[in-house]
């Protein structure tokens, strides 16, 4: 027998969806678990059907609450748990059936007391699913040895960044006295950001963390979901995140070099959460190109209609400074013939992945087009694009300085 590993899963008016999710975490070869569904006030029939799991297994214990948000659900599912080692499902996600097998075995070989892993975004409409995992080397990581790579790119967002760890707490396994005490310092009403802070801050209380890139994980996108939610509190929560954080790293041996990290988090949040705080008025393209790529008035080509080609097409009508003469993917190919009816200046490849933007070069190639005309480098977020044209800027006068 191994250790009792304590599942918390939040559970508010997600009827349709929460037995899927309850029935994998129960059919999981790792068998010593305790399933903790923390209701939080549903009023869609939920809380019913919670009880019924229960007692289908004997391992599920449902915890019923007054509403309060996703952080306080955890927060109490923490506190009603007994395992030495603790995980979070959403209650509309579903995992695969070693997931904990996994995890647990990393943990014990590798002396962790967190381990992370990979998952799948789940798209309702069909389309994906899309890879998310953690931008770090699959390995070890000391906290005491100050080089560590993960210790100098601990926030999973920012400004500039190469390395970065995967945000959720839904896909990782942390050591049950390395998240009590961080779950505990949140008050009723954080409700967003509150994944990020749980995982910085069990970092920094971590001894070892082990980081390996194993798909188990299987996050359902729901457009009325929180992630798509407007809120105009939203500057209040990240407010209280950066205190949060702040106070953390004020502990921490080696604050000097966290605040700069938390001062690059901040700045890419700020920009990031202006469509949530005016409920989708204004929006920012989550993809962006780097305007010195093309001279003001290029006629742009642009390949690729999926995500990234739909936020550089948001990107370039906000710039207004040039001209899409034709937008085109795969599944809507255009000929040699049809492209020299065409007159542009460049082919924008829309895409994330260099081996899929390489695979377009090949055939834009084959179709007669110059190389020099074909563009395509890995898309940046808006906040990374701001802050870099404000760093070259700041050169520049200090230049002339």
């Amino acid at each position: 027998m191994g250790d009792l590993i304590s599942i918390i899963v939040p559970v508010y008016n997600i009827k349709s969806y929460i037995e899927q999710c309850v029935l994998s975490i129960c059919c999981q070869t790792y068998q010593e678990l305790e399933i903790v569904l923390v209701d939080d006030g549903s009023t869609d029939g939920s809380a019913v059907l919670c009880d019924f799991l229960a007692k289908r297994d004997q391992r599920i214990k449902v915890l019923h609450k007054e509403h309060n948000g996703n952080a306080t659900a955890r927060r109490d599912g923490v506190n009603y748990s007994k395992g030495q080692y603790i995980g979070f499902v959403d209650g509309d996600d579903w995992i695969e059936e070693d997931m904990y097998e996994n995890l647990y075995r990393f943990a014990i070989e590798h002396k962790a007391e967190m381990v992370t892993s990979s998952g799948y975004r789940e798209y309702l409409q069909g389309t994906g699913p899309v890879l998310l995992e953690d931008n770090l080397p699959t390995g070890i990581y000391n906290m005491a040895d100050s080089s560590n790579l993960l210790l100098n790119n601990i926030f999973p967002t920012g400004i500039n960044r190469k390395y970065a760890p995967n945000g959720a707490i839904w896909n990782k396994l942390y050591k049950r006295e390395i998240i009590l005490d961080v779950v505990n310092r949140f008050d009723d009403n954080f409700t967003i950001f509150e994944d990020n802070v749980i995982n910085i801050a069990a970092i920094l209380q971590a001894s070892k963390v082990y980081i390996q890139h194993e798909p188990f994980y299987h996050h359902r996108e729901r457009e009325n979901s929180i992630t798509y939610s407007s809120d105009e509190h939203v500057y209040e929560h990240l407010s209280k995140a950066y205190f949060y954080l702040k106070e953390i790293i004020g502990k921490s041996v080696y604050k000097e070099r966290l605040w700069n990290q938390l001062d690059g988090y901040m700045i890419h949040h700020i920009l990031q959460c202006i469509p949530v705080f005016l409920g989708g008025r204004y929006s920012l393209p989550t993809y962006v190109f780097d305007t010195r790529l093309f001279l003001p008035g290029s006629k742009i080509l642009l390949y690729g209609t999926g995500t990234v080609g739909q936020q550089y097409r948001k990107w370039i009508d906000i710039l207004n400074i040039y001209q899409i003469v034709k937008w085109v993917d795969k599944n809507n190919c255009i000929g040699i013939d049809d492209i020299k009816e065409i007159e542009f200046d460049y082919v924008l490849i829309a895409v994330r992945q260099k081996n899929v933007a390489d695979e377009i070069k090949g055939q834009l190639y084959n179709y007669g087009i110059e190389e020099k005309k074909i563009i395509w480098e890995p898309p940046i977020s808006f906040a990374n694009f701001f802050a870099k044209r404000n760093v070259v800027n700041h050169r520049a006068l200090c230049d002339k300085k």
